[in-house]
């Protein structure tokens, strides 16, 4: 077969070289930033994250801290060792604003993973913001553009494209990490309970869903498994909430009063009744914001209310 010439253009030409300069640059900036980011064992991306603090520092355990410039999805083919995944994460690469580091020297793999799942966990629950986390590597997503020889390990978390965003992006302030830190060895013991574990998982996968009701359905069976609660539920569920998160007055009355009609649409949305997306969407951040709000009553009390406790609170002075 003959090879048909190509005339390249001195303009053309010198487009590509400029091109090439830019990702030169990049990599260049990237191996800089690399020298302040390393020491790490993992990197979890975070696609979602705001904040007005630079970075959250609690060596050496964790840090959460700003992504500059991630990796583009050639960057990525150069980077990665499993070569297969470089386009599936390149897809989300451009959304990663911060990563949340874990696992110094005293750390192995397993614990790192399960401190940084704990971390993200925590803040879902504590700021109610949807937050996607779509990846992991062992080199920062400010650094990996440095990355040339396929050395940067990097495994794919949640890879859901179709992921439907309810609410405003997870805000993380100094207080809510704090608050993390602070109470992250009760979070870890009670992660252990199969009926925290079950409120883990609705409140972290509830948005990977793209139906608005089996969003909804899933929120729900984790407030209802933190409670144990198997007749009676629309009663029982509406009153155990409220007196677990209002003291004894006129704000346990309201919040009695809401979480009824609140049932109600959830009986309406999971038995399939006619309901607009408004008020989906509109029932999805509220019961999310009282999930939210039960996970971290449990994690400060360090453990999920017994039976005998929610009579307490009912019936005791």
């Amino acid at each position: 077969m003959a090879l048909i010439p190509m005339t390249i253009t001195d303009a053309q030409l010198q487009h590509l070289e400029m091109v090439a300069q830019a990702y030169e640059d990049r990599s260049r900036r990237a191996e800089q930033r690399h020298q302040t980011t390393r020491g790490w064992k993992w990197y979890f991306a975070l696609c979602g994250v705001a904040s007005d603090t630079q970075e959250f520092d609690y060596s050496p355990i964790a840090r959460l801290q700003r992504v500059e410039e991630p990796p583009t999805v050639e960057e990525l083919a150069w980077a990665l060792r499993n070569k297969r995944d470089f386009s599936a994460i390149g897809r989300y690469s451009g959304g990663i604003t911060w990563e949340l580091a874990v696992g110094q020297d005293r750390f192995d793999n397993p614990v790192a993973f399960t401190i940084g799942s704990a971390i993200i966990a925590m803040l879902r629950a504590r700021t109610c913001g949807d937050v996607l986390v779509p990846a992991v590597a062992d080199r920062s997503w400010s650094a990996i553009a440095a990355v040339r020889d396929g050395s940067c390990v990097a495994t794919l978390i949640e890879d859901v494209p179709r992921a439907r965003c309810v609410t405003d992006p997870l805000r993380v302030a100094p207080s809510d990490a704090s608050w993390v830190f602070d109470h992250l060895a009760n979070f870890l013991r009670l992660s252990r309970t199969p009926s925290f574990d079950i409120a883990i998982d609705a409140i972290t996968t509830h948005a990977h869903q793209s139906n608005l009701r089996t969003a909804a359905a899933h929120l729900w069976t984790g407030v209802e498994a933190l409670f144990g609660v198997q007749f009676e539920l629309r009663f029982r569920v509406a009153l155990y909430v409220a007196s677990v998160l209002e003291p004894r007055g006129q704000g346990r009355i309201e919040l009695y009063r809401e979480m009824k009609k609140l049932y109600d649409t959830r009986s309406r949305v999971v038995h399939g009744s006619k309901v607009s997306d408004d008020v989906l969407e509109a029932h999805l951040s509220r019961v999310r914001r009282l999930l939210g709000c039960l996970i971290c009553d449990c994690v400060e009390r360090g453990r999920v209310p017994s039976e005998s406790e929610l009579d307490e609170m009912l019936l005791g002075q």
